[in-house]
């Protein structure tokens, strides 16, 4: 396996060709920076985005990068600042609508935790406070 350089530490790592291409000690402390998310708006239904990132010291990018993976979703049916990476129609998570997905053969399994709301970007569990 070829060494390359961690995106995130620069240090260099064995690279299997295979997510997450990173290292992993950086691929771990992104997957605990998800849990802590999870747990945070699990414990706190109704968390706006900018109280998660005020809690945990999580970036809004890191968090935002955790919908793009299908791990988050806004709640609102439109997303005014998700966009489909190949036909720019507004999505509510991941980075491709489900057209592109369905016409490119893209498969994406989602592992909803969360959901934000478009307006306020407050988020809850899934299937939690339904009205």
């Amino acid at each position: 396996m070829p060494k390359v350089r961690c995106p995130k530490c620069k240090t260099f790592y064995e690279f299997s060709g295979l997510p997450p291409k990173c290292c992993t000690i950086c691929a771990q402390k992104y997957e605990n920076d998800y849990q802590l998310v999870r747990t945070l708006v699990k414990e706190n239904p109704g968390i706006a985005i900018q109280e998660v990132e005020d809690v945990t010291g999580i970036a809004r990018d890191r968090i935002l990068s955790y919908i793009r993976e299908e791990r988050l979703e806004i709640i609102s049916s439109v997303s005014s600042f998700l966009k489909c990476e190949l036909c720019n129609k507004q999505i509510v998570t991941g980075s491709r609508c489900d057209e592109c997905k369905h016409k490119y053969g893209v498969e994406e399994k989602p592992q909803f935790v969360a959901k934000f709301t478009e307006v306020d970007e407050k988020m809850h569990i899934k299937g939690k406070n339904k009205k």
